[in-house]
């Protein structure tokens, strides 16, 4: 691939046509002082500055430095995710993260390192370390034009409940990432017109099974090409609808006849929504529309049908926010039978400000996945309750109990299993 598939051509140029229209529509017109595509006049209660509590950082000449240490102690009576759950097992992990960003009065600069180790107290071959590097630019050309531009790198793990981690693996597979983001708009009065390209390229090491077989990790190994071009219109300071476009390409890196078939594609989102920030009490962001996507093999069936995303935040008061996410995507299944699976997906959160430093935390979510011909439905339940105590500016607490159940269903229906996590953390930041 890249696949030259015509579907993805003609996705990705129309996804720049979209950007094009506003600049086209709207090139007789003269910016606007105002944002009016900002959406910040209400502020949920984890995004609320706490002056008092906040971390001051480290000043080093035109960028302030964010020391992060966070060690937390974890119970997980599932760490294998097993139908069993006889797999009980304390975790300690310590994760040190350094943030640094400039200061200036236009642009900014922002660089991240992260460090993670997990030291599992028994099964200790369940031991992982991690880490992170990443960098965002944004460059300000003027009030009506921005750019900005990201580029991280992973080595991670993936977890045992993943959707696509092995169940025979006798360790967790171990993966690397590289991703990139370049994004840029420009605004006409009542018209912005945006384009965002990214891409996404995972490595997978090949791991062992119980009984001490190769598993054939490498396969996975796939680069994600997106592109999305939006058009939106401000109907009020407050709110505007936009149409966007999305393209997407998904080349793996081992392909036939060394794969027993091509798991590449490409596809579509063909989709409208609207952006608001309304009285005192909703903010969010909605769109619905169509979704296609189109396999190389041929033998797997197209995935398509309506899609929808939206994030939506309900504010009751000053002291709660009340979130919902909504999401439905093609994603990559790592499974030989078929190469991806339609995720649909709902979270609702409330999080609620007992007092100045001490936020309270419950959320509940729904995932059902389709995978496509292959007869298996998956049902994940997950459920989420927490504290978080600011004792001051260098020392946090944090209590978190979670719950994840999956059901699977169907003649080619994964394995079921319930994982109780209990997790206290202690944060030390400057």
């Amino acid at each position: 691939m890249l696949t030259g598939n015509f579907v993805n051509r003609q996705g990705c140029l129309l996804a720049i046509n979209v950007a094009l229209l506003a600049l086209c529509a709207a090139k007789t017109a003269h910016a606007q002082d105002q944002d009016i595509f900002r959406r910040d006049r209400n502020i949920a209660v984890t995004d609320r500055p706490q002056p008092e509590y906040d971390p001051l950082g480290l000043q080093v000449g035109s960028f302030l430095v964010f020391p992060k240490l966070t060690s937390t102690i974890t119970d997980d009576d599932n760490i294998f995710a097993t139908a069993n759950g006889n797999s009980a097992a304390g975790i300690v992990d310590e994760q040190l993260q350094v943030t640094a960003q400039s200061n200036w009065s236009r642009n900014l600069v922002l660089l991240k390192a992260k460090i993670d180790r997990q030291q599992y107290l028994s099964f200790s071959e369940e031991s992982t370390t991690s880490y992170e590097l990443q960098g965002f630019g944004r460059l300000d050309l003027d009030h009506a034009s921005k750019v900005s531009g990201n580029l991280d790198y992973q080595q991670d793990v993936e977890p045992r409940s993943d959707e696509t981690a092995p169940t025979s693996a006798r360790t967790p597979v171990q993966y690397s990432v590289i991703a990139g983001d370049l994004n840029g708009y420009r605004d006409f009065s009542r018209f912005r017109a945006t384009l965002d390209g990214s891409f996404d390229h995972y490595d997978y090491t090949n791991s062992t099974t119980f009984t001490g077989a190769t598993l054939e990790e490498n396969q996975r190994n796939v680069l994600e090409l997106k592109l999305r071009g939006q058009a939106d219109y401000a109907l009020s300071p407050n709110t505007s609808v936009y149409v966007a476009l999305t393209g997407n390409d998904r080349d793996y890196d081992i392909k036939p006849p060394v794969a027993p078939y091509d798991p590449g594609s490409s596809g579509y989102e063909l989709l409208g929504g609207a952006s608001f920030d309304l009285t005192r009490l909703v903010r969010g962001k909605i769109e619905v529309g169509y979704l296609d996507q189109h396999f190389v093999d041929r033998v797997t069936p197209d995935m398509s049908g309506p899609t929808v995303h939206g994030n939506l935040q309900y504010f009751p008061t000053e002291l709660t926010t009340v979130s919902l996410k909504l999401s439905r995507d093609v994603d990559n299944s790592g499974l030989i039978l078929t190469p991806a699976y339609l995720a649909n997906s709902a979270t609702l959160k409330v999080d609620h400000e007992l007092l100045r430093n001490v936020i309270l935390t419950a959320s509940g979510s729904m995932e059902y996945d389709t995978f496509g011909s292959l007869d298996r439905l998956d049902r994940r339940i997950g459920a989420t309750a927490g504290v978080v105590y600011k004792m001051n500016r260098s020392v946090n607490f944090d209590l978190t109990y979670t719950l994840l159940k999956l059901i699977t269903t169907g003649a080619a229906r994964g394995t079921d299993f319930n994982i109780d996590t209990l997790a206290f953390a202690i944060v030390l930041q400057r």
